[in-house]
């Protein structure tokens, strides 16, 4: 994975002299690619996705579970 954290916003001058190194092509999409796996977590938290959109559907009362 991605050997840099998340960079922090900058609040520096457009022409400022950067003291960061930026993350190279290779370091950004390992970081895209870590965080494929979130939500499956999440929803595993929930008991699955199913059960998370029925949760959602039926907190605006759109339940479907019958269809």
């Amino acid at each position: 994975m991605a050997s840099h954290s998340i960079p922090s916003a900058s609040t520096k001058a457009p022409n400022a002299e950067l003291t960061d190194k930026p993350l190279t092509c290779e370091e950004g999409w390992d970081l895209i690619f870590s965080l494929f796996g979130s939500a499956k977590e999440a929803y595993a938290k929930v008991g699955g996705s199913e059960a998370w959109m029925r949760s959602e559907r039926a907190a605006w009362g759109q339940d479907l579970s019958s269809a």
